[in-house]
């Protein structure tokens, strides 16, 4: 059953059990993939293509299957305190071209020198980075020393 302690009421779903949402929460799981996510979302959200959150916090996610991307629609992207520690990773987000607000933080990646730089270089669409707001000086300045498209 989905938890509702965000939202303090349950999620609504269909006669066939499908629930009726935009957001996946699938935070603090111990997760090492998400190689089978299309097929998971096909059987418990109605609309998959209109899931524009997704949930990934508190997990141990080293990198992006190909399956991620099959939700181009994605806004928000929630990655903190997973194992994600290459900006080749960040690279790969290029292809959610909605997406707005991504977490970062608590991944070993955050250690890397100019590191916020280095993924609004990548992402320069996001408006916000580990919940504090991409500015338009950040948008628009150089690239970060050793930066790759």
């Amino acid at each position: 059953r989905p938890r509702t302690t965000r939202t303090g009421r349950p999620v609504p779903h269909t006669f066939e059990g499908k629930y009726l949402s935009n957001s996946l929460w699938l935070n603090s799981n111990n997760l090492e993939s998400i190689q089978y996510l299309t097929k998971f979302v096909q059987n418990v959200i109605q609309q998959p293509e209109a899931l524009r959150w997704i949930d990934f916090s508190y997990n141990n996610i080293e990198d992006f299957h190909e399956e991620l991307f099959s939700f181009p629609n994605l806004t928000i992207l929630y990655l903190h305190g997973n194992c994600i520690n290459d900006f080749d990773e960040i690279t790969k987000l290029k292809r959610l071209k909605n997406l707005k607000n991504l977490t970062l933080h608590g991944c070993p990646i955050e250690i890397q020198p100019f590191y916020r730089q280095h993924v609004i270089y990548l992402l320069p669409q996001l408006k916000n980075l580990d919940f504090t707001t991409v500015t338009p000086s950040e948008t628009r300045g150089p690239a970060p020393p050793g930066a790759k498209d």
